[in-house]
């Protein structure tokens, strides 16, 4: 699950992009330094807020710039 949140063009001419992305980590075991499986209680899917920007070299193949945890309303229920 994929929502744009905006895109703009920098002065320079780079494009950014930003979006709101579902992750899905049902998948993975969160682990102790005993390896004992802690995850049990976690979401399943976790909403991010993912940065995009075009290169400096080629203004065609967008990079991510930022990755965080969304700390709003979540998007992926």
């Amino acid at each position: 699950n994929m929502i744009l949140q905006s895109s703009t063009e920098t002065e320079s001419g780079r494009a950014v992009v930003v979006v709101y992305v579902c992750t899905d980590v049902s998948g993975t075991k969160l682990l102790d330094s005993a390896g004992r499986d802690v995850g049990q209680n976690r979401a399943l899917v976790l909403p991010l807020e993912v940065g995009f920007a075009s290169g400096p070299v080629s203004h065609k193949l967008l990079v991510v710039e930022r990755s965080s945890s969304w700390g709003g309303t979540d998007f992926c229920s």
